[in-house]
């Protein structure tokens, strides 16, 4: 079992159910040393390492070593996952995996922020469709 941190699409339980087949438990959680950025020409955001930031987002706990693979294969091929630290809602620290954009990628970044309020509000809809016609179900 794993424990994963999210910050983008996933934190809406609609989205983690079509890519996994339910939404597992979670809290929220903060992932220091690094900041969120929209991605250029998408709805979804990337995370890159910045030491005075942190991102807020949510701590999915133990989902297995088939949704991780699920997950996986979700994920654009630029993202990489690996393991962080995060805050969870009571302060202490946890180890995690996240989907981080490696260096050699930052060009992608847009100079808007990501809102989670946004996203559902004006794209949610639509990248839900897509989604279940990209993402075999579970």
């Amino acid at each position: 079992m794993a424990d994963l941190f999210v910050y983008g699409t996933l934190m809406t339980p609609a989205v983690m159910r079509a890519v996994i087949g339910r939404v597992p438990r979670s809290e929220p959680a903060e992932l220091p040393g690094y900041r969120r950025h929209r991605l250029r020409g998408k709805v979804y955001p990337a995370v890159v390492p910045e030491p005075r930031a942190t991102v807020a987002g949510r701590l999915y706990r133990d989902l297995t070593p088939a949704e991780i693979a699920r997950l996986d294969r979700y994920e654009d091929a630029f993202y990489r996952r690996q393991p962080v630290t995060v805050r969870d809602a009571h302060g202490r620290e946890q180890r995690a995996w996240c989907y981080v954009l490696p260096a050699q990628a930052r060009q992608r970044l847009a100079a808007r922020p990501w809102r989670q309020d946004a996203f559902e509000r004006t794209a949610l809809r639509g990248y839900l469709r897509g989604l279940r016609r990209r993402v075999p179900r579970p």
